[in-house]
């Protein structure tokens, strides 16, 4: 192996491989950490941007439902022009005719008890030639008011803001949908950052490897020289180097596909960027600065998945969205229940009518209420099978019963998940503390056989065992800390606080 390959091997000696002996030179990128990564996520991540609009469009659907309570004023006006033959002798003319000018307001107020106010005026001038009318021209005005209120199906606010309180429910389930996405992404961002520091890591470690392979290389050169070595102790020595330089070449390109898989997450071409300032930025490798955890031995201790069941029931936001489809199914359940039974409606009403030649002392005849109506009346209906209903109602209760089974099973997934992330933390602790030990060992063994190869008593196949042990011992080190570092993540998820771990 010449210069040339060894300082190629020590190029992806990079700065987190804390397991490196030797200081690499700094290389070239961006570095990020942790957080600086989920934020640019957060940020940027195409599929929360269109949820966070999905969100927004069921908060103006929300507000736009109680649109149905809002007053609404009509206006109509008209004109008439009517001949009609007399058909008696009292109609005035042989041929009645007469030309009506008429206007139409009309004002309704629903409420949300169910009930409804109306309010209407018209008034109308008509110019005839009836020589038995009053006037040549006729103005006729009217103001009329009227309540009408159910009192059985379809009465009360219970009743009447069902779609309006369900839009808000709705919404509601979109804000715990992204959130849910929210952690999801954090979760996949940060499994996502550890995959790469492995990959970092392991490249380090494939790099170091290829190190001591050169110089067992140079080692049993520098004995066939002397004499004291062999020539197929040379050819191991060069196979095991062309071995390792093949891994490394694995180990590259693994970090660049992790480096990918990152940059997918955290960053989104937007309309109008600069093609070139892309690519630019997809070459430029990321440089994760923040270390692996280390496991905390008091924290651990108190690890209880009874503790982290209950702190995930209060959090975790797919719960909240079946909460929610809970109050949904019982809202449905209501309506359906009124709908089910007869109707009831009360109404009253008050009218005033004025009609004079002069248009002014019509309007304030009508508006003087000097010739009032008053009414009162109720209406009873209910049909004879109502089947619709009836069904409707059978079907409101399934849904809800469906509901709460939902929810129930969700709670025994979460119990599953948590329990299990509990499991494999304090796994995961333990197996970066036997990897510690293997790896320490591995590294005393190859001490000690090196010493006995310097001093004839070891053979080189052996020594180059031994560091294949050494080697992999510390992949199983870097890879127990990866998993332990993605078992926190995991468990801070299931309990469903993982936005407060950063």
């Amino acid at each position: 192996m010449n210069a040339t390959s060894s300082a190629l091997a020590l190029l992806f000696l990079l700065p987190l491989g804390a397991l490196a002996q030797d200081p690499a030179p700094p290389e070239p990128g961006m570095p990020l950490s942790l957080e600086d990564v989920v934020g640019l996520a957060l940020d940027n991540n195409i599929g929360l941007r269109i949820d966070a609009n999905a969100e927004e469009v069921q908060y103006y659907t929300h507000l736009g439902s109680w649109g149905s309570f809002d007053p609404l004023v009509s206006i109509t006006g008209s004109y008439t022009d009517s001949q009609q033959p007399a058909t008696t002798s009292l109609a005035g003319a042989s041929v009645v005719k007469s030309d009506t000018l008429g206007i139409n307001a009309q004002l309704q107020v629903p409420f949300q008890s169910g009930g409804r106010f109306d309010m209407g005026y018209d008034h109308s001038n008509t110019a005839t030639n009836s020589t038995f009318s009053i006037d040549d021209t006729i103005t006729n005005s009217s103001i009329s008011m009227s309540y009408t209120q159910p009192l059985l199906r379809g009465a009360w606010s219970g009743y009447n803001t069902v779609e309006q309180q369900k839009a808000e429910l709705r919404w509601r389930q979109a804000q715990a949908r992204h959130r849910e996405l929210r952690i999801n992404l954090i979760r996949d961002v940060s499994q996502s950052y550890w995959d790469l520091v492995a990959a970092r890591e392991a490249l380090a470690v494939q790099a170091e490897t290829v190190a001591l392979g050169e110089k067992q290389l140079a080692q049993n050169q520098r004995r066939l020289e002397v004499g004291v070595g062999t020539e197929v102790e040379v050819l191991q020595a060069e196979t095991n180097v062309a071995t390792q330089m093949e891994v490394l070449l694995r180990s590259q390109t693994t970090v660049r596909a992790a480096d990918d898989a990152l940059k997918a997450l955290i960053f989104a071409r937007l309309e109008g960027d600069d093609w070139q300032a892309w690519f630019d930025w997809w070459d430029e490798p990321i440089l994760p600065t923040t270390p692996l955890p280390e496991a905390d031995p008091e924290a651990l201790a108190m690890l209880d998945w009874a503790s982290s069941l209950g702190t995930a029931l209060s959090k975790r936001p797919e719960l909240e969205q079946r909460r929610l489809d809970i109050e949904i199914g019982e809202l449905d359940l209501l309506k359906a229940d009124s709908e089910e039974g007869p109707g009831l409606d009360a109404t009253i009403g008050l009218s005033s009518t004025g009609a004079d030649g002069q248009a002014s002392e019509a309007v304030q005849t009508a508006a003087g209420f000097d010739f009032p109506t008053a009414s009162a009346s109720l209406t009873y209906s209910a049909p004879l099978w109502n089947r619709a209903a009836e069904n409707a109602l059978a079907a409101a209760r399934l849904g809800l019963r469906s509901s709460r089974l939902v929810y129930e099973q969700s709670e025994t997934g979460i119990l599953t998940e948590v329990r299990a992330a509990v499991r494999d933390s304090l796994y995961q602790a333990e197996a970066v503390k036997a990897a510690g030990t293997s790896y320490d060992l591995a590294q005393r063994q190859l001490d000690a056989e090196e010493a006995r190869f310097e001093q004839g008593l070891s053979t080189n196949f052996q020594v180059l065992e031994y560091q294949q042990q050494l080697s992999q011992a510390k992949a199983n080190l870097v890879a127990a800390r990866v998993a332990y570092a993605k078992a926190r993540t995991a468990l801070a998820r299931a309990e469903g606080r993982l936005e407060d771990t950063l």
